[in-house]
């Protein structure tokens, strides 16, 4: 799904945002962005080509669109004292308060500002980062530990959690900050820097079976086979005997941070302990899909082959990768749906479950067809 992002551009202290005026009616800057793309390094350069600074701060307010194509999103800027100096000769600086008096062009527009801004016209949401102040409070702590810091490039600028690196004297740093409830991240990603894996829960394979087959039963009955598919697969890898090891299931590429020191990882929490081979399945699903998906099944069989050519036989996944690759899809799009119910329980998105959930259905059950027929890739 889409993403489109609606820039509401802020001078806090003057109290004015950016926008376009036509007669009475304003319009804020849309930026359109991949679904699994990070905005903040494209909002950066967006500004960048416009002449101006700013750092996005918010990313709130996630609705998805009747069509259900797009998902829109409120991105909240911050711009430097005396912004109000943009040349650009399309957008106007007004009182944040014009904005909220006045109708916009757009309804979802209408619908974030009325929903942000509170009295003293300062958008804010729910949330532990829910509001554009949070920036300077932790740029001031990052600062006391590591020395002045600049160049700041947001990652993840959710009300519930943030990403930024930083250029720092000693070179680049990464925060990252939580909620309460998510205090068990800092605690496995403490654990795997020492390569404690006592830390991390076991995989729960049996709970992504019983969600998978459910709703592969909710796209009709000429699923039987897929479900069968499902369930063996599960059975497999539940009493396969192979080593243990490190399971990140959201090893994308925009949670890996690269600089010229380190490779560095973010968004560990769904980080499991599990079969070795599960592990190998997802990391080469994400690598193909990620960069050579015309080339998918070799590129797959080409990590496959290596492993088993690492182990002993009794170790080796053999012909059980097909398994391990079903089970390593429902893992996926079962952890991907809990974390879609939990922002739309907490109010980041809206409107999203029901489309989100016919589309998931089809897409494992795409995927669980595309296993079986010989697209695994072992050869």
């Amino acid at each position: 799904m889409q993403q489109a992002l609606h820039l509401l551009t802020i001078d806090l202290e003057q109290g004015l945002a950016l926008g376009h005026w036509q007669g009475s009616r304003w319009l804020l800057p849309v930026l359109y962005v991949g679904e699994r793309v990070r905005p903040g390094p494209l909002v950066q350069r967006w500004l960048a080509a416009r002449g101006w600074s700013g750092l996005l701060v918010g990313q709130w307010l996630g609705r998805a669109t009747h069509s259900g194509e797009v998902l829109d999103w409120l991105g909240i800027v911050i711009a430097p004292a005396g912004a109000g100096q943009i040349t650009d000769a399309s957008l106007t600086w007004a009182p944040i308060r014009q904005f909220a008096s006045s109708r916009s062009i757009v309804d979802y527009q209408q619908w974030a500002l009325a929903t942000t801004l509170d009295k003293h016209h300062v958008p804010s949401v729910p949330g532990p980062f829910g509001s554009p102040i949070w920036y300077e409070r932790v740029k001031a702590w990052i600062d006391r530990q590591v020395g002045t810091t600049s160049s700041p490039i947001p990652y993840r600028t959710s009300c519930e959690e943030v990403v930024l690196g930083l250029t720092a004297p000693t070179g680049t740093v990464y925060f990252k900050g939580l909620p309460c409830d998510r205090a068990a991240e800092a605690h496995v990603t403490v654990a795997m820097s020492s390569l404690a894996p006592g830390w991390l829960p076991p995989v729960d394979v049996s709970s992504a079976t019983v969600w998978a087959v459910a709703l592969l039963q909710e796209q009709g009955p000429e699923m039987a086979r897929r479900i069968g598919r499902v369930e063996q697969a599960s059975d497999a890898v539940s009493v396969a005997h192979v080593s243990q090891t490190w399971i990140p299931l959201d090893l994308d590429p925009t949670n890996v941070l690269l600089d010229e020191e380190e490779v560095r990882f973010i968004d560990l929490d769904d980080s499991y302990l599990g079969p070795a081979p599960l592990a190998i399945t997802t990391f080469a699903r994400r690598v193909t899909r990620a960069h050579v998906a015309e080339k998918g099944a070799q590129v797959r069989g080409a990590i496959y082959r290596a492993y088993d050519r690492e182990w002993s036989p009794a170790r080796r996944a053999g012909d059980r990768w097909p398994a391990f690759e079903i089970v390593s899809v429902c893992l996926e799009e079962y952890l991907g749906w809990k974390r879609l119910e939990g922002k739309t329980a907490r109010g980041e998105v809206s409107g999203v479950l029901e489309i989100a959930r016919a589309r998931v259905g089809r897409r494992l059950a795409n995927a669980v067809s595309r296993v079986t027929s010989g697209g695994h890739g072992k050869r």
